[in-house]
C-alpha cells in the first residue's frame, strides 16, 4: 500500500529522505503526501509522525504486508485469519492475487470473504465474528 501510495518513489528513497529532513524524536507530523492508501484515483492520508513512520516501513512487520516485493523467505510458520470485504473500498489488490500474497508468507491462512462486506465489516459484524470465532474454535484450522 505506501508503495503505491509514495510511487513513484520508492519506499528505500522515501525512508533515507525522511531520515535527512527530521530529527525522528518527538511529534514531527508529516504531511499528507507521505501515508496512506491510494486505490480507485482516491487517496486516503492517514496521520503520522515522522519517527513512527520510519519505525514502521522499516521494521521487520512491514516486510510481511509489502506486497510490491516479492517475498524471499519460507511462509512463517503460524496461523492468521484475514477477513476480506467485498465491498472494501481500501482494498488494493484483487481478490486472488492477496490470496496468493497472504498464503505465500503464512504458513496456516484462513481468508473470511464477505462478498458485500466492506472495510469497517458494517452490518457485517455478526457474520465476521462468526468467521473468527469459528476459526478460533477449530485452532486455526
Amino acid at each position: 500500500m505506501q508503495a503505491k501510495y509514495i510511487a513513484p518513489e520508492t519506499v528505500e528513497a522515501q525512508a533515507a529522505r525522511l531520515r535527512a529532513r527530521y530529527s525522528l524524536e518527538g511529534l514531527e507530523w508529516l504531511g499528507s503526501e507521505e501515508y496512506g492508501i491510494r486505490v480507485l484515483g482516491k487517496g486516503y492520508f492517514i496521520p503520522v509522525t515522522a519517527k513512527s513512520l520510519i519505525s514502521l516501513i522499516e521494521g521487520s512487520a512491514f516486510e510481511i504486508l509489502r506486497y510490491d516485493c516479492k517475498w524471499q523467505q519460507d511462509p512463517l510458520p503460524t496461523r492468521l485469519f484475514a477477513y476480506i470485504g467485498g465491498n472494501d473500498p481500501y482494498l488494493t489488490l484483487p481478490l486472488e492475487e492477496l490470496k496468493v500474497q497472504l498464503r505465500s508468507r503464512v504458513a496456516d491462512v484462513q481468508i473470511g470473504y464477505i462478498p458485500k462486506g466492506n472495510h469497517h465489516f458494517l452490518g457485517m459484524e455478526h457474520e465476521v465474528l462468526k468467521l473468527v470465532t469459528d476459526w478460533v474454535h477449530a485452532g486455526g484450522k
